[in-house]
């Protein structure tokens, strides 16, 4: 599976802010999959899918503050 592509965008914090939502889906497809890997039983998997919900966390609060302290003078 290939990671999906950032698209082309004009400036540099565009480009962040897509990141951001793509870091936000991402959150919220392994929380849905740990999900139903806890359903199935399969508590290896959820352990697995809720530490990539750690690290995508991780990157999207990272983001966040880059955004957040962005400034257009540097």
């Amino acid at each position: 599976m290939q990671p999906a592509a950032i698209p082309s965008t004009i400036s540099n914090r565009d480009k962040l802010q897509a990141v951001l939502q793509m870091e936000e889906q991402a959150i919220k497809n392994y929380s849905q999959r740990a999900q139903q890997a806890e359903e199935l039983g399969e508590t290896g998997l959820k352990v697995r899918l809720e530490e990539m919900v750690n690290d995508e966390t991780e990157h999207y609060e990272t983001i966040q503050m880059l955004l957040r302290d962005w400034s257009d003078n540097v």
